[in-house]
């Protein structure tokens, strides 16, 4: 079970890696009305004030909400949890937990990205962990396993088997594949400041 679950979005997660960038750009190509704001960012970040970070940032996610610059937005949105969630200094897991609570701020368009992020996340904490994940697993029989991999009660991921992490992961990567007709209707113009860029034409 695991395994065939594991198969199934392994390679959509390498074929999201390739395209979709988690580790911001320092400065965006966005508009210069928030170029100087992603500066200041940079800088606050840099000189270990976050509260003055998240300020900036509050003023771009303001300046592109409802815009043709959702990559901007949603770049923002993700830089802003994990500072938030470093100031709470509560380990790599806060981040998913602060974007898995504001799913809800996403807009419609934005979802399967968010998705894609959060399994993603999700996958980083794995690895960062796999030895908790892997001595839990082994100390539940298969069919406990199975068990645990379907209780839609167990809401801390952090308590989770390998087999459950590992359906969530599915479940996400498969949400943000869901929907091909707006995926193939989404101008990607628009993320040009969240998609890393390709080598091949932007016409093809």
């Amino acid at each position: 079970m695991i395994r065939k679950h594991y198969c199934q979005w392994f390679l959509t997660a390498v074929l999201s890696a390739l395209c979709i960038c988690c580790s911001f750009w320092p400065v965006p190509s966005s508009l210069a009305d928030t170029k100087q704001e992603w500066k200041e960012v940079e800088q606050a970040l840099a000189k270990q004030l976050p509260q003055t970070a998240l300020q900036h940032l509050d003023k771009i996610l303001t300046e592109t909400k409802g815009k043709d610059r959702q990559g901007e937005w949603l770049k923002a949105f993700l830089q802003k949890i994990t500072v938030e969630s470093s100031i709470q200094g509560r380990g790599a897991a806060e981040p998913i937990k602060m974007l898995q609570s504001k799913l809800s701020e996403v807009p419609v368009t934005l979802l399967p990205l968010a998705n894609a992020v959060l399994a993603k996340w999700y996958w980083s904490f794995f690895e960062q962990n796999r030895w908790l994940f892997v001595k839990r697993t082994q100390s539940l029989s298969a069919d406990e396993a199975d068990t645990a991999a379907d209780d839609e009660n167990a809401k801390d991921f952090t308590t989770w088997p390998l087999a459950k992490l590992f359906k969530e992961i599915d479940m996400r990567f498969a949400k943000a594949l869901s929907n091909k007709r707006q995926l193939g209707d989404f101008p990607v113009a628009s993320l040009s400041d969240f998609l890393v860029p390709g080598t091949l034409p932007a016409n093809l």
